[in-house]
């Protein structure tokens, strides 16, 4: 049953990454995209890993798809994105470049034998999330921290730009 899951979740993140990419308008995208994030937090879920799948849900479903989902508000949600002729070209080599990613993984998957099976004892989840917090707000703190400074940065860019624009209520 777990794997029939698996499988379901798995071809439904692919289905909603694709909807970002091939939305039109960014709105679209954007709700395209939490769905892409709350099959993800499922198959952490599903793999035993119940810290990585609420962190998935919480932060990314709820607090990052909220920031992006105000900057697309402020300027301009249902606008449709379209590609010029002069980036045609942009987009066959993009293409391409998938293709030739998408024959290694193929390429890759087929020629993996996997190993027998051994008896691994399973971690204690609260041990694995402290080990996973200590990691993370003691060697990899000042890299956290600034990713979140980028963000709030972005953001606030987001929102000058749109006033200057006119759009988003305020006018300049």
């Amino acid at each position: 049953m777990n794997e029939i899951l698996f499988y379901a979740l798995a071809g439904f993140a692919v289905l909603c990454a694709l909807g970002v990419i091939l939305q039109k308008k960014t709105m679209y995208a954007a709700l395209s995209l939490v769905l892409c994030f709350g099959a993800i937090s499922g198959i952490y879920f599903l793999l035993g890993a119940p810290f990585i799948g609420s962190v998935q849900l919480i932060v990314y479903a709820g607090a990052i798809m909220v920031l992006f989902v105000i900057v697309i508000m402020l300027l301009d949600p249902f606008s449709e994105v379209t590609l010029r002729n002069e980036s045609r070209l942009w987009v066959l080599v993009a293409a391409l470049l998938g293709a030739g990613l998408f024959g290694i993984l193929w390429a890759a998957l087929h020629a993996f034998q996997p190993a027998a099976p051994a008896a691994a004892a399973v971690p204690d989840p609260a041990r694995n999330t402290e080990a996973l917090a200590a990691v993370l707000f003691q060697k990899y703190l000042l890299p956290f921290e600034a990713v979140s400074i980028l963000i709030l940065v972005a953001i606030i860019g987001a929102v000058i730009l749109a006033k200057k624009r006119g759009r988003g209520g305020a006018q300049p």
